[in-house]
């Protein structure tokens, strides 16, 4: 159970929980409607402790509601321990889950290699969608041709229009 509950909190304690409600539900990308309707705890009230306007420290009841609400501890929402690292999409995906367990077990000149690797593939992939997207930003290569292009008389045409010429 906390410790701080009502008016015994610091100004910094008060600033370090706005702070660290605020920046966990953005990096959930959670509203601050979302957030209150998942703690069960009034909109403006929720307001007011990640603004800071409040004057007073929460009860330990409304960080436990809120610490619930975004997945953390109450400590890691209170800064009583370092806040979590966001999460992503592949944090509920087994495979990664499972690959990073076995990562961790490797010896380090293994684990280096294979971070190395990953973090070339990725500059890879995403040098590959910077090129993409550069080509598809370009104008067209091919000249644009004034009038009705002439259609194909028959398959052979269409197959190979040079036959004809031969």
């Amino acid at each position: 159970m906390l410790s701080l509950v009502g008016n015994m909190a610091t100004s910094e304690d008060m600033e370090r929980l706005a702070t660290n409600v605020r920046s966990r539900r953005t990096a959930m990308r959670m509203s601050g409607a979302e957030l209150s309707k998942r703690a069960k705890l009034d909109r403006s009230y929720v307001s007011s402790i990640e603004n800071d306007s409040r004057g007073s420290y929460p009860k330990s009841q409304t960080i436990e509601k809120l610490a619930r609400a975004l997945n953390v501890t109450p400590d890691e929402l209170t800064g009583r321990l370092p806040p979590p690292r966001p999460q992503t999409p592949y944090d509920s995906d087994p495979r990664v889950r499972s690959a990073v367990d076995a990562l961790v077990t490797l010896p380090d000149e293994e684990q280096a290699r294979i971070l190395d690797f990953a973090e070339w593939l990725l500059q890879t992939i995403n040098d590959g969608r910077v090129a993409k997207e550069r080509l598809e930003s370009l104008p067209s290569a091919q000249p644009e041709v004034k009038g009705k292009q002439k259609e194909p008389q028959s398959d052979e045409e269409t197959i190979d229009p040079l036959a004809a010429k031969r």
